[in-house]
């Protein structure tokens, strides 16, 4: 008789509302820090840092969520790094400051999602690791997330805030698109799991979907190795598609939206900007109200920069940041 399928993990989060809060760098920063993935590189770190502590202020403040997701990019973190075998060795003192800035989303109560690898910015996943010709680079790979993800669990206080690891955003869109076949890019999701739920059991980990396990399940759900699935949801008219949303409810674990926005390719609309601001609003608010019945444990609004304003040290409420605070 086959043993019966283990139950879905325990997921509380401490809010349902939040958003994909990205990094503590860009607008107002240095030369060489106003960019993604490079917050905790030696010369913007300390600048992050501060900047991060007054966002997590703001943040709380104006009630905004207790649940962010937060990107790393682990590459950022890499003090070594060989051109033909990969990560050699972390920087110490990038790991500390990530511990550190976790305990500060953990002293304001927050609880949240890491990306560990991600394409398409500085300090980026070399992608030729998974070419078929850079074996080394690949293990090494594996052994980078493998430290990371011990450094964290041995961190009372940071396994305690990280609620879910992303192995990596959006893999199979993101993968895809650089030319990579969905075989390739699952036994490359399916070796990250093992590596990390091996070396860190007691984390959960996803790897994000672009709303592919709203769809077709029975292809798509065995193609996700994770404990909890994070599915983004961009959709220009989502009252359009409740029999796409009400495909949560079947799915076997536990969900929630890592990036809510507008349609593709609609940037006014997501980061409501000019020409897109009512659209926006009335969006993210239809996300916020209905993506719970349907499972969903949280819906993090795509970015922060859609919840609110900030032209350092002044910041305000855009009208999604005014919905969401007394959402």
């Amino acid at each position: 008789m086959a043993s019966a399928p283990p139950p879905p993990p325990s997921f509380v989060l401490p809010s349902y509302k939040g958003m994909d809060y990205v990094t503590p760098t860009r607008d107002g920063m240095a030369a060489g820090c106003a960019t993604d993935w490079t917050w905790l590189k030696a010369t913007c770190r300390a600048a992050a840092l501060t900047r991060l502590q007054t966002d997590i202020n703001y943040i709380t403040a104006n009630n905004l969520g207790k649940f962010q997701r937060v990107w790393i990019s682990l590459d950022q973190m890499f003090s070594g790094w060989n051109e033909t075998t990969g990560f050699t060795s972390y920087d110490s003192q990038a790991l500390a400051s990530l511990h550190t800035a976790l305990a500060r989303f953990d002293a304001a109560g927050m609880r949240v999602t890491l990306v560990a690898f991600a394409t398409g910015n500085t300090n980026h996943f070399r992608h030729e690791a998974l070419d078929g010709n850079h074996a080394q680079m690949r293990a090494n790979y594996l052994e980078a997330l493998r430290q990371f993800v011990v450094s964290i669990a041995g961190n009372p206080v940071s396994a305690r805030t990280v609620k879910v690891i992303d192995l990596f955003n959006e893999a199979y869109y993101q993968l895809e698109t650089l030319g990579f076949t969905d075989a390739v890019i699952h036994q490359w999701l399916t070796d990250m799991y093992a590596t990390a739920k091996t070396a860190a059991p007691n984390l959960l980990y996803t790897a994000s979907d672009t709303g592919r396990l709203l769809t077709a399940q029975s292809s798509w759900i065995p193609m996700y190795p994770v404990d909890v699935y994070d599915i983004h949801v961009y959709d220009d008219a989502p009252w359009n598609n409740v029999v796409k949303y009400a495909n949560g409810l079947t799915l076997p674990k536990p969900w929630f939206v890592g990036e809510a926005g507008c349609g593709s390719g609609n940037v006014p609309c997501t980061y409501g900007t000019s020409g897109g601001r009512t659209q926006t609003l009335q969006i993210d608010k239809w996300g916020l109200d209905n993506l719970k019945l349907y499972g969903a444990k949280a819906v993090l609004i795509e970015d922060k920069g859609t919840l609110f304003i900030r032209s350092h040290p002044t910041y305000r409420l855009r009208a999604v940041g005014a919905m969401v605070k007394a959402y």
